[in-house]
């Protein structure tokens, strides 16, 4: 959170300490108490704003081998003198061998970094399960319903972007609610916030954001008193409920 950073020093922005490390920042013109870190969120820093230029060098080795074998063999048989005939040299060579050339090109590629790279900020700010987000290919039914339209999280550079927003990853289906249960993504929610006794394992639902998303319904013994914060960060087990039976 900005506190007092870019109203106060113009090209400066606030950005977490760890991507600022990551990407090299000149941390020593940084400035610190001018920026708030969001919950689940590590220091912040007010830096001038830089950007990376990445150069992607396709570089070729080329080998070239050329060798060429002469050999001539040449056998002179030692000449003998007879009385009846004389016998004459006799002379062998071999043919020149010559290897045919061989040529190698190697190319070498670098990957393209997301534009909105995973961000500790999303988990802090959707505590079932987010993730920091890229919008612009996103309909707006999706991000009206999946998103937050204020927590901005940071782009590639580790600067707080507009084209980047938190967008939770799952919501409750009626049949969740029903069961006064919570969705969340497995991979990305914090077990220990919650606390939850058990996990539907079929017959309850969850909205997803995207439909390459793991979502699962997760609920408590007693709903009235879920103890929030007083659990374990590993996935309680599984319950099958039968259609029509009411914990």
């Amino acid at each position: 959170e900005d506190l007092q950073c870019a109203a106060a020093l113009p090209g400066y922005s606030c950005v977490d300490v760890k991507i600022a490390t990551a990407n090299g920042w000149d941390l020593a013109r940084c400035e610190t108490d001018r920026c708030k870190p969001l919950p689940g969120q590590g220091p912040c820093l007010c830096c001038p704003e830089t950007t990376a230029t990445t150069e992607t060098t396709s570089t070729a080795a080329t080998t070239a081998t050329s060798t060429t074998t002469a050999t001539s063999t040449i056998a002179d048989t030692t000449t003998t003198k007879t009385t009846t005939a004389e016998t004459t040299t006799a002379e062998t060579t071999t043919a020149e061998t010559t290897t045919a050339e061989t040529t190698t090109t190697a190319e070498t590629t670098t990957n393209t970094p997301p534009i909105c790279p995973p961000s500790t900020c999303c988990s802090a700010t959707y505590l079932e399960g987010g993730a920091c987000t890229e919008t612009s290919g996103l309909s707006k039914k999706v991000k009206k319903k999946f998103c937050s339209k204020a927590k901005m999280c940071t782009n590639s550079l580790g600067v707080f972007d507009t084209k980047c927003t938190c967008c939770r990853n799952c919501k409750e289906h009626k049949t969740c609610k029903n069961r006064k249960g919570k969705c969340v993504d497995p991979a990305s929610v914090n077990w220990s916030h919650w606390n939850f006794d058990f996990c539907y394992k079929k017959n309850v639902k969850c909205l997803k954001r995207n439909g390459g998303m793991n979502c699962v319904c997760c609920g408590w013994n007693d709903p009235t008193n879920p103890q929030l914060g007083q659990g374990e960060n590993v996935q309680p087990p599984t319950q099958v409920i039968t259609p029509g039976r009411s914990l």
